[in-house]
């Protein structure tokens, strides 16, 4: 199938939501920073690519999502709906993109589809 990028129609990556973390080692009292991304069912848009996708948060749940704001879980719950598949864009990129030794902007450039 390829290797695909998807965003919102301005290009750019969307924000997604994610849970950050930091253990301790109780033997060596060292703390490791750790993330999750969470994901969801994916839109009909992601769906073509994979069984399911980050969940995208829109700037105005941000506060919400933060804490900034209050919410309740049900509130907190169906934040973590799928994005509008309307609302992203999809275009096919270099296989680079899935090797962790790549890092550089040109791995989301658009290549032609295999």
């Amino acid at each position: 199938m390829g290797t695909y990028q998807s965003a919102a129609p301005s290009r750019f990556v969307q924000e997604m939501s994610y849970t950050q973390s930091t253990f301790v080692r109780s033997s060596a009292g060292e703390g490791i920073r750790s993330f999750t991304i969470i994901t969801t069912q994916p839109n009909q848009l992601c769906a073509e690519l994979h069984n399911r996708m980050p969940v995208v948060l829109k700037p105005q749940t941000w506060p919400v999502w933060l804490g900034e704001q209050p919410a309740d879980v049900p509130q907190l719950k169906a934040l973590l709906a799928p994005y509008p598949s309307e609302d992203m864009i999809c275009w096919p990129v270099s296989a680079r993109l899935g090797n962790v030794e790549n890092n550089d902007p040109s791995l989301i450039e658009p290549v032609a589809a295999a």
